[in-house]
């Protein structure tokens, strides 16, 4: 779950993971990555069922037929739907997704916020604002006689004289989530008040000199009692970054969430798929040798060996040039545009 597919973090991911033998999706934000809006939902903290939604359909669609796991990773506002999903579709997500983490994440929706609103001088939420600002103009005709009848909010007016994105989330969002206030709205939509109900192995990691989300965002209360999350942080690396070094764009930041899932990737091979065919697998038509579904304990398991079964309908591709560094390739955008 991430912002546009040119953000340099989602491209250090996507990299390191298939590097290491996963299948990355991108799950965007809507509007993001110049994709028209399709619905007047947009981006704000309360979009969590687009987790839920896209989780459903690739785990029905790429899973649920073979022995295949799911590992999600949330960025940012991507990390608190992640989160809330996880939270408020515990026993539904416990047969689907392996394990999770949470990178720099606002779990206190308000305190998050705040910062983001007033740090720098108020620079981040200016720029932010101008980004959010560039997807509702290009959407305008669409949305603006929607809100203006629904919310009573004229966007037109709220766009051209936007003084940063706060002010989304203040005179928009909340009603876009059908709250009855703005507090109610931050409220019921930060992460943190979830994640005592998560089942699955979740990290959350943080980084205590991010001008966004730093210690005050850090929720304890609500998860010392639950096993099943980890809660780690540095103090350096501010809000994504994490660069190897001055003069590279190479980013740490993906390293603790891939480290984590490999642990679980690894403990996880030999628990068999309630889903599985006992004679065969299809999909997309195709029948898969079982022989590829067995696991050999000298061998290091490598995801792929499947994947390379699929894509005759055009659904994943790359699988020749899987081995290539000069470009990522067998990955599968898919952004949630639907109504409900």
């Amino acid at each position: 779950m991430c912002s546009d597919e040119t953000e340099i973090y989602a491209q250090n991911t996507v990299r390191r993971a298939w590097k290491m033998g996963y299948q990355p999706v991108l799950v965007q934000y809507r509007g993001a990555s110049g994709i028209e809006l399709s619905s007047p939902k947009t981006y704000g903290c309360g979009e969590y069922p687009d987790v839920t939604e896209a989780i459903d359909y690739i785990f029905e669609q790429y899973c649920r037929e073979i022995d295949r796991k799911i590992f999600a990773l949330g960025f940012s506002m991507g990390g608190n739907w992640l989160g809330m999903a996880l939270g408020k579709n515990m026993d539904n997500f416990q047969s689907k997704i392996t394990a999770a983490a949470c990178m720099q994440s606002p779990i206190k929706m308000r305190n998050s916020f705040l910062n983001m609103k007033f740090a720098w001088g108020g620079m981040i939420n200016w720029n932010l604002g101008k980004r959010y600002q560039k997807v509702f103009r290009e959407n305008l005709d669409y949305l603006q006689p929607t809100y203006l009848q629904k919310y009573s909010v004229d966007l037109r007016d709220l766009v051209e004289n936007l003084s940063g994105v706060h002010e989304f989330e203040e005179k928009l969002n909340w009603k876009l989530c059908n709250q009855s206030s703005f507090d109610e709205y931050h409220k019921n939509y930060a992460s943190g008040n979830f994640m005592h109900r998560i089942k699955i192995p979740t990290l959350f990691y943080f980084t205590e000199d991010d001008p966004l989300i730093n210690k005050s965002c850090m929720e304890f209360e609500n998860s010392k009692d639950n096993e099943n999350i980890l809660i780690c942080s540095t103090k350096h690396g501010a809000h994504l970054c994490h660069y190897e070094h001055f003069f590279t764009i190479d980013q740490w930041l993906p390293k603790p969430a891939l480290e984590f899932f490999e642990y679980f990737r690894l403990h996880e091979l030999k628990k068999p798929n309630p889903y599985i065919h006992k004679n065969e697998a299809i999909v997309n038509d195709d029948v898969i040798d079982e022989s590829l579904l067995e696991l050999d304990d000298n061998k290091k398991y490598d995801s792929r060996l499947i994947l390379g079964k699929i894509g005759k309908s055009g659904e994943l591709r790359g699988q020749e040039e899987k081995d290539s560094d000069d470009d990522v390739v067998g990955s599968l955008s898919f952004t949630p545009r639907m109504d409900q």
